[in-house]
């Protein structure tokens, strides 16, 4: 099989081993060949057995979304990515972040860098959401709810609902009104997971004092 045979067999712009093992069977030994394609950039692969096609051989957009949760597993995107692509932090962020139950660990790839953060098994099914891309893919995301906790509990020391104000609205850069339309049982169930106290919903629902 031609590589551009193999292109156009393969459907999904992820892929992995298993599936250039099965369209390069023919080959005697397929491993050379994947070495050859890599070489010439035209599959890129991103860690052991996960791949994607190169840059001119792609026929749409490679979903980080999908990538993040083939790296390393169990996993769901959260923290600043969902937060930037929930639109409640103005940066857009570089690197793509997730929650997991497994140690903490950092990805370096080709296409970008791929963090995950380890929360216990007792917050870790809470708010999340799932997502399919047709010929993709699913992964799990946290909802607005979950990823803005996820963040929060990064952060120690906070002992104020004034601090907890200052920390959102003037480091975080985050608005009040956008907050407001969080579910606030949702955070709540959340918080009382996490076993945090309630000053972020103090924070949220008081007006901030001028």
């Amino acid at each position: 099989m031609s590589f551009e045979e193999l292109r156009a067999a393969v459907q999904s712009e992820i892929f992995d081993y298993q599936v250039l093992s099965h369209y390069l069977k023919e080959y005697k030994k397929p491993r050379d060949k994947i070495s050859l394609l890599l070489k010439k950039t035209s599959i890129i692969r991103i860690r052991k057995g996960v791949y994607v096609f190169g840059p001119l051989y792609q026929k749409k957009s490679i979903s980080l979304d999908i990538l993040a949760s083939l790296i390393y597993s169990p996993s769901y995107i959260s923290l600043e990515y969902a937060l930037s692509k929930y639109g409640l932090i103005p940066e857009r962020v570089s690197t793509v972040t997730s929650v997991c139950l497994n140690r903490s660990k950092t990805f370096q790839t080709p296409l970008v860098t791929f963090s995950y953060s380890k929360r216990s098994l007792s917050v870790y099914p809470l708010g999340l959401v799932g997502k399919e891309l047709p010929q993709e893919g699913a992964y799990l995301m946290a909802t607005p709810e979950k990823a803005l906790i996820d963040f929060i509990s990064k952060f120690k020391g906070i002992s104020g609902k004034n601090e907890m104000q200052e920390h959102l609205y003037e480091n975080l850069r985050m608005e009040q009104s956008d907050l407001k339309k969080l579910d606030k049982s949702l955070l709540t169930q959340i918080l009382q997971a996490y076993q945090m106290p309630n000053l972020l919903i103090e924070a949220i629902y008081t007006n901030r004092r001028k």
